[in-house]
């Protein structure tokens, strides 16, 4: 008879089984699960730590657990999810290992019993081979961090390697992380990746003033800290956040901070018409709002989204703005032409004092709150001569916005992406196709009209090159990339 299988472990291989059948996103099942309703809070969380790091490791672990298999081995789907879970707790949880192994061992016995064995015998090389290695790469890359060598552009194999097995990345998504960053911020950035992201709310602006959007925290039993921006709180748990209905509704908005500063830098005149692209489910929007608020009064926006689902939820968590604010579904690669519910772009009312362009990316500078994306991008996706890949997806987005801007006007684009490929590439193929129309805005000169406080924050993510670039790190906010350009044409 083996040790008894804690209801955490179960619980979390409940969940991945859920994930596996249905495809869903990890939070996703997580939220829906009905397993951890009868779960103390440490066992929720152990839960949400297992689903959310074999999530973000997933390819990784199918490596580590399978050097040990036979090739012939075919694995039953839920042992797979058994033996990710438990080589996920040996290599990056601090449990002893003696427990992980027996606990993982109970797993696979609770959906095969004749393969505790095998289990048995696979974990305990994972444990005292593998767990051990990836503990070396982590003394070795912190070693290499604190030496005046960090920078020095060294991204040969074993390094990426090394990186990879610390960060649980995919080792091609590794060197492009390097490539774009830099080393020291890269390793920052997958010291942190496995952990949870920091969180920031703040009010809905036309519902709430910011001592009401504090009392309506602290009556969920949240904990809301004051930060530099203005109405912005940070949470040290988000507990009870989601199941309130208050961030589907409309009267709270969940967005990262560095997310806040790119909508600070470009935030519109009062007044003034604004063309939102890749709406979404509105967040920008309604911060977009509330920025413009802060200046004196309302913008007038319209938001735009391809996906039908998204406009009406956006629709929905926008009605306090109305008048000011209007959905419309559209494809924003054919903004250039006529579009329903928009007037042509060769018309005065057809163009738009700012045009604030949120680009669909990979959202690599958001694997802490999207773990799945490591394991489920391509390096397709982010080849610029790849017809289909997103660089062109975005070129194409950003060329068709253009058409919408007044002269004099501004356009943002913006992605949560760390990778130059999506961000400093595609903002110097288009100046190099634009420049008699357009210039960049550096992003410090944009600053200069908000607070001191925000200004700080937002010159230690200004390049060299005058774009906001801001990177993962412990404690900070997600990585996020801004570009504000100016139409120098003539009115």
């Amino acid at each position: 008879m083996g040790a008894r299988l804690a209801p955490a472990r179960s619980a979390a291989l409940a969940v991945l089984g859920d994930i596996r059948r249905h495809q869903a996103h990890g939070r996703d099942a997580l939220r829906n699960s009905t397993r951890l309703g009868k779960l103390s809070v440490q066992d929720v969380a152990l839960v949400e730590r297992l689903v959310l790091g074999v999530s973000a490791t997933s390819g990784l672990l199918d490596k580590l657990y399978g050097a040990y298999l036979s090739k012939k081995s075919s694995l039953e789907p839920r042992v797979r999810d058994a033996l990710r879970l438990a080589t996920f707790e040996l290599c990056y949880l601090s449990t002893p290992q003696a427990v992980a192994v027996s606990q993982g061992v109970e797993l696979v016995r609770s959906v095969a019993p004749r393969a505790a064995g095998l289990a048995n015998a696979v974990l305990r090389k994972v444990g005292s081979i593998e767990a051990a290695r990836i503990t070396k790469a982590r003394e070795e890359l912190s070693s290499l961090y604190l030496s005046e060598k960090n920078d020095s552009g060294d991204t040969d194999s074993a390094f990426e390697q090394e990186l990879s097995l610390v960060a649980g990345w995919p080792v091609w998504l590794t060197r492009r992380i390097v490539q774009s960053m830099g080393f020291s911020a890269a390793y920052k950035m997958a010291c942190c990746t496995l952990d949870a992201a920091p969180l920031w709310v703040s009010g809905n602006t036309a519902l709430h003033t910011a001592e009401q959007t504090q009392e309506l925290l602290r009556s969920l039993g949240l904990e809301p800290l004051n930060t530099p921006l203005p109405d912005v709180f940070r949470l040290s748990s988000a507990a009870g956040l989601g199941r309130s209905g208050l961030v589907s509704s409309g009267d709270l908005v969940v967005s990262d901070l560095s997310a806040r500063l790119i909508v600070l830098l470009a935030s519109p005149r009062p007044g003034s018409h604004v063309l939102e692209i890749g709406q979404g489910r509105g967040t920008k929007t309604l911060l977009l709002e509330a920025a413009a608020s802060q200046r004196g009064g309302p913008a007038t926006i319209v938001g735009v989204d391809k996906i039908p689902f998204k406009v009406r939820v956006a629709e929905k968590r926008l009605r306090s703005w109305q008048p000011y604010v209007t959905c419309l579904e559209a494809d924003a690669c054919a903004l250039s032409g006529p579009v329903a519910g928009l007037p042509a772009p060769d018309r005065e009312d057809g163009r738009f004092d700012e045009v604030f362009v949120d680009a669909p990316c990979s959202g690599t500078g958001t694997l802490r709150r999207h773990p799945e994306i490591a394991w489920s991008l391509s390096e397709d996706a982010l080849d610029p001569h790849n017809t289909h890949s997103l660089p062109v997806l975005q070129q194409s987005i950003l060329r068709a916005a253009a058409t919408r801007v007044r002269a004099g006007g501004i356009l943002v684009y913006s992605t949560c992406s760390v990778l130059k490929e999506e961000c400093e590439d595609v903002v110097q193929a288009f100046l190099n196709e634009q420049s008699d129309k357009f210039v960049l805005i550096p992003a410090d000169e944009a600053a200069q009209q908000l607070s001191d406080a925000v200004q700080t924050m937002i010159l230690r993510a200004v390049t060299p090159d005058g774009m906001f670039a801001s990177r993962p790190a412990e404690e900070e906010p997600d990585g996020h990339f801004c570009a504000l350009f100016r139409n120098i044409e003539k009115k």
